[in-house]
């Protein structure tokens, strides 16, 4: 999964670590499919940084709501996961149509 990171400025320490599927994150995931799609399907490194991205989102942050049971993709800030879906996270469903395990975890 990318990652969004927050430094001090006074130190260099990490502030806050989070892990999402946003306009500044999504990218990444596209361009992992398309260089993988561009190459014919051929270039295995590709295939497997996309395959592990989608298992860290489908493992981290796709979640399932208790109110009519629908999917949604929230974001993991410092290690708790947040339901709040981010307008550029409507584009996951095209990344993992590309995926070939055909169930998703339900959480």
């Amino acid at each position: 999964m990318a990652s969004f990171t927050q430094f001090s400025r006074l130190d260099g320490l990490v502030l806050k670590k989070e892990y999402s599927y946003t306009e500044a994150t999504g990218p990444f995931y596209e361009y992992l499919l398309k260089g993988w799609v561009h190459s014919q399907y051929r270039n295995i490194t590709l295939q497997n940084a996309f395959h592990r991205a989608l298992h860290g989102i489908d493992a981290h942050l796709l979640h399932t709501s208790y109110h009519g049971g629908y999917s949604f993709v929230g974001s993991l800030a410092n290690g708790k996961f947040r339901p709040e879906m981010e307008q550029y996270a409507c584009s996951v469903a095209s990344a993992l149509s590309e995926w070939p395990q055909p169930q998703l975890s339900t959480r």
